[in-house]
């Protein structure tokens, strides 16, 4: 299929996509921003999963959210069904899109899509083979680079900007009420103020991906050893993964005479604002170490595996697991990566 140029009026109203997970759907928003910047007159919706309306009601760059309870949707449950018809599919068929950003090119986005019969529909081969229901379609593979950047990419291959900055940088911006709340949680935690923090998060949903919270203790005694100026620690963890963090803090016993602590968050957006506090944050491969990018902190990754689209540009590090096998990264590694980071953020 030849790749017809894109070509939307100022006003466009335009419909991005992209259904699952929260650190793909957060990804996406430079690329929003792009469409944003492009097109400032135009009205730009975006369709997600409900569980990530969250992250995106404080961007400037999108107008309205059309959400999917795909949980509730999994069970068949008549109010889900209902919803699924008024509240999604409804705006889709009669929203009068002129164009749809599939992000995701699933065979389910395409569909999704497809109903809208907007003129310029996007997608890029993934993982669905209906490239037919594009009207611009994207034959290649996203390139090897993270994927905030594959997204970008995209968008110039078919003509909607210009060419996908180089550049990563702060793309997130905490909400205020978020910001107060860390403010209360952190005041709470009675931690020495004169420290250079760091942000531990110990969790993620695989436990295949999840570094031995033990060793995330080991790490925070040899960082403070190391270092010249004192230091302290927020171990951070996701609902349900409070033993994880838990057990990090007991690692450290007495060691650290208190400055590591574990730090409860009550939401996506508070966590964010730790991470924002933060010098620096190690984070195992899950959707909060995307976060802690977006807000600009310098982070480093613990990955099972190397997938370039997860892997951010320096000044952010990664470890990689020999073999796949997380257990096998020892506590050497990831300092070696910590100490790259913390010069940058002082």
């Amino acid at each position: 299929m030849s790749l017809a140029p894109a070509r939307l009026g100022e006003d466009a109203r335009i419909l991005c996509i992209r259904l699952s997970a929260r650190g793909d759907t957060l990804l996406t928003m430079p690329a929003v921003a792009a469409l944003r910047q492009r097109f400032p007159g135009a009205h730009i919706a975006f369709l997600t999963d409900s569980r990530h309306a969250e992250l995106l009601q404080g961007s400037d760059a999108i107008d309205e959210m059309i959400l999917l309870d795909r949980v509730a949707l999994s069970g068949m449950r008549p109010a889900s069904l209902r919803s699924l018809f008024g509240d999604v599919l409804r705006p889709l068929a009669t929203g009068q899109w002129d164009a749809v950003i599939d992000f995701q090119s699933y065979t389910e986005t395409a569909l999704l899509g497809a109903l809208t019969r907007a003129r310029v529909r996007v997608g890029r081969r993934y993982k669905t083979m209906a490239s037919w229901l594009y009207r611009q379609w994207v034959d290649a593979p996203h390139p090897q680079t993270y994927m905030t950047f594959a997204h970008l990419d995209t968008l110039a291959q078919v003509g909607l900007i210009e060419a996908a900055p180089s550049d990563l940088g702060r793309y997130f911006a905490v909400p205020a009420h978020a910001r107060a709340a860390w403010e209360t949680t952190l005041a709470a935690l009675d931690l020495p103020s004169a420290t250079r923090r760091v942000g531990l998060f110990v969790g993620a949903a695989q436990a295949n991906r999840r570094w031995p919270a033990e060793r995330f203790a080991r790490l925070a005694i040899e960082l403070d050893q190391a270092s010249p100026v004192p230091m302290s620690f927020l171990v951070l963890a996701g609902p349900g993964e409070g033993a994880l963090a838990d057990a990090a803090v007991a690692a450290a016993g007495a060691t650290l005479g208190g400055r590591l602590v574990r730090a409860r968050t009550a939401s996506l957006l508070e966590l964010a604002a730790a991470f924002e506090g933060c010098a620096a944050a190690i984070c195992n491969d899950t959707g909060p170490l995307h976060l802690s990018i977006a807000v600009g902190t310098p982070t480093c990754g613990i990955y099972r595996r190397p997938l370039a689209h997860f892997l951010a540009p320096p000044p952010h590090q990664h470890v990689i697991a020999p073999d796949r096998q997380v257990e096998r990264i020892g506590v050497d590694e990831v300092l070696a990566a910590a100490h790259e980071l913390l010069p940058v953020r002082s």
